[in-house]
């Protein structure tokens, strides 16, 4: 373990790079509130985990509540969505659905590509472009774990040490309207079709 920036950093971590180093502590300093949680995060798993190369799906179809619906009657429409992107490993197997807090996730290209990712692609990570891994950095977790504690283990994850059991998210959209909640309960979960590089075509209706 070698230490700068007065935490220690794991052999082979991406912050054993002097320009990484540079970029997060800028980041750190500046920021304030969420967005500087996130940074601390990201400092915290590149200072553990190295860069590796994994490419990437970005934006899918989703069923959304139109401005059209309500408390009576409630109308959908396939969507795309920006919101998280599918880890893909060089064998092409689909690995983990990640997201942030952003409404877009930011520097990835519309529907495929490949980026440098550090962290667990089970539980969270630190997503950069290719050919960047300093400036371009942001913070996603599994969509399927519940926002508050994922964000909490990553302060503290480490490679080689199994994580605990985190409670799963609820993945079901709030809704205003009665009728959007009874629909959901039918359903038994939200619509959620297929990535936009695998089916450009709109989905039919439902």
């Amino acid at each position: 373990m070698s230490e700068s920036m007065g935490i220690e950093i794991a052999p082979g971590a991406a912050l054993n790079d002097p320009r990484v180093q540079a970029s997060i502590a800028e980041r750190v300093t500046r920021r304030i509130n969420i967005r500087r949680d996130d940074d601390l995060r990201i400092q915290h798993i590149l200072a553990n985990y190295p860069w590796r190369e994994y490419g990437y799906k970005y934006g899918r179809w989703e069923w959304e509540e139109t401005i059209f619906s309500s408390v009576i009657v409630t109308r959908y429409k396939w969507s795309r969505s920006f919101r998280s992107v599918e880890l893909v490993d060089p064998g092409g197997r689909e690995l983990s659905e990640m997201t942030s807090f952003w409404t877009e996730l930011p520097a990835l290209c519309k529907y495929s590509g490949r980026f440098l990712f550090a962290g667990d692609p089970a539980v969270a990570g630190v997503y950069s472009p290719l050919g960047d891994g300093v400036e371009k950095m942001c913070f996603v977790y599994n969509r399927t774990l519940a926002v508050k504690e994922v964000k909490e283990y990553a302060l503290v994850m480490k490679p080689g040490v199994a994580h605990p059991a985190l409670p799963e998210a609820d993945l079901r959209p709030q809704s205003w309207s009665l009728a959007s909640r009874k629909h959901k309960e039918r359903m038994g979960g939200w619509p959620i079709g297929p990535w936009v590089v695998d089916h450009s075509d709109k989905p039919r209706k439902r």
